[in-house]
């Protein structure tokens, strides 16, 4: 992969380089969620926006598996609810021929393994994975696990500081933990698999760093600035039903969205962040993924 930003790049050139965008993202990190809660004068541009952009979740899928896909990142917290959700709602319906996860190798092949040979199958990160490989395989039994997360001979590579995400340099500089796992997974872009389906923190699975100023750019972002003009790179993200001061959730039940199915919201970085007042915790999540899953309940 080619590296778009030198070593020596300064903070303040990364910052003209990604533009008013990131500095929105940065300062809703820093700013507390009432001071972004501005009223919008009028909500009808938002609305028309949204609606034009929002479907249910099975004609999401359906769209997917018939336009077809490079990859698809799906963002998670390691918990029962991702792990049920993804499941029962996504995998079951989205066939991955490659199925990244935030492990090493070994585990991914035991995952395997024990699901062919009916064993019980580990938890990954605290969470049971159980569910999770049973649907990724029901549907496609010659899926291929890969581990992509950093390993160890790699991370003795970087020093105390890029360990602990300090860096925000390129892939090709070879500087972080998201740097690798994105080297790992370009190695899939570039002999030619598609179809690639990677379950990993959401803060990965993202155009732009959700933690703000000191943490390294999401091995997404890194995908994305590589592939965008060659492949179909898709980051999903959900809000959950029981965020219920979430103004993306408050807009979409106030809108109608909901028609009796769970909903998604593509391409919601499109919208002129004018329609909702530049209101910075929407616009982080807007401009920061591809796709906002909004399930019903």
């Amino acid at each position: 992969m080619k590296s778009k930003t030198k070593g020596g790049e300064s903070i303040l050139k990364c910052f003209a380089k990604r533009g008013l965008v990131f500095l929105y993202i940065l300062l809703s990190t820093l700013l507390p969620a009432q001071a972004s809660e501005f009223k919008i004068s009028t909500k009808e541009p938002l609305k028309k926006q949204m609606m034009g952009k929002s479907m249910d979740l099975s004609v999401w899928r359906d769209k997917l598996n018939t336009q077809g896909f490079d990859l698809l990142c799906l963002g998670e917290s390691h918990t029962d609810f991702f792990r049920n959700y993804y499941s029962e709602k996504i995998l079951p319906f989205i066939s991955a021929n490659i199925f990244a996860i935030e492990s090493l190798q070994e585990k991914a092949d035991l995952m395997k393994l024990n699901f062919v040979e009916m064993l019980p199958v580990p938890d990954l990160l605290s969470a049971p994975f159980d569910r999770v490989t049973d649907a990724v395989l029901n549907l496609n039994p010659n899926a291929d696990f890969k581990g992509v997360e950093i390993t160890k001979l790699e991370k003795g590579k970087l020093t105390k500081a890029q360990i602990d995400h300090i860096s925000i340099k390129k892939v090709d500089n070879i500087v972080s933990r998201d740097s690798f796992i994105a080297q790992h997974i370009s190695k899939f872009l570039d002999d030619g698999a598609d179809n690639i389906v990677a379950l990993y923190g959401a803060k990965h699975c993202a155009k732009y760093s959700t933690k703000g100023f000191g943490f390294n750019v999401p091995f997404y972002r890194l995908l994305s600035d590589e592939y965008a003009s060659s492949k179909k790179l898709i980051a999903a993200h959900i809000i959950k039903a029981d965020e219920h001061q979430n103004p993306i959730r408050i807009y979409a039940k106030e809108f109608g969205l909901f028609k009796g199915e769970d909903i998604v919201i593509e391409n919601p970085g499109d919208i002129d962040p004018k329609d909702y007042n530049y209101r910075l915790d929407v616009m982080n999540v807007f401009k920061t993924y591809d796709v906002i899953i909004l399930p019903r309940r």
